[in-house]
């Protein structure tokens, strides 16, 4: 799908090109006025990643200068940012942007449970974390998601998560 909008947007530009006379111009104009999905899904994760530092970086919570010389945050910079452009899941980029930002504040980070959280989140579906978070504390998913806790107290997993979930009822 993302690999169709790129071949598109190619042919679109490399028709535009063959036009005699004007299409050389056009064609390099084109970019200005459609830039590729790809570059605007950077932009976007770069504002929103770049935000969220300045502001850290303002309540003296992290210092920018002192990140670019940390290994393990340029690390998971490279290895996060990576991974969230290749989504458009809004969930999965929170999670994407939480670690991310996590590595910065947090000293005596291991790199390797960064590792794991990046590729769970990478691999997993949004229904995969939705019922993780919901089996991470049911009692408090029910409440902040304002749905009545299963008033039996030895429900089958697969019934609690029905109720949680009704769109997942026959599936």
């Amino acid at each position: 799908s993302q690999n169709k909008k790129e071949i598109s947007y190619t042919l679109l530009k490399a028709g535009i090109a063959s036009i005699p006379i004007l299409g050389g111009a056009a064609s390099e104009i084109l970019p200005l006025l459609l830039k590729s999905p790809i570059e605007k899904r950077k932009e976007f994760w770069m504002k929103e990643v770049g935000e969220k530092l300045k502001i850290l970086e303002k309540s003296n919570t992290i210092s920018l200068t002192e990140l670019s010389k940390n290994d393990i945050f340029i690390d998971t910079i490279i290895r996060i940012s990576t991974e969230a452009l290749k989504t458009s899941e809004q969930e999965k980029l929170i999670y994407f942007k939480n670690a991310l930002i996590n590595t910065a504040i947090l000293e005596n980070l291991d790199i390797s449970e960064v590792n794991i959280f990046t590729r769970f989140v990478t691999e997993f579906t949004i229904w995969h974390i939705q019922i993780l978070n919901l089996f991470d504390n049911p009692t408090n998913w029910f409440s902040r998601n304002e749905v009545n806790f299963p008033k039996f107290s030895s429900a089958p997993l697969s019934k609690v998560l029905v109720i949680a979930f009704s769109e997942l009822k026959d599936r």
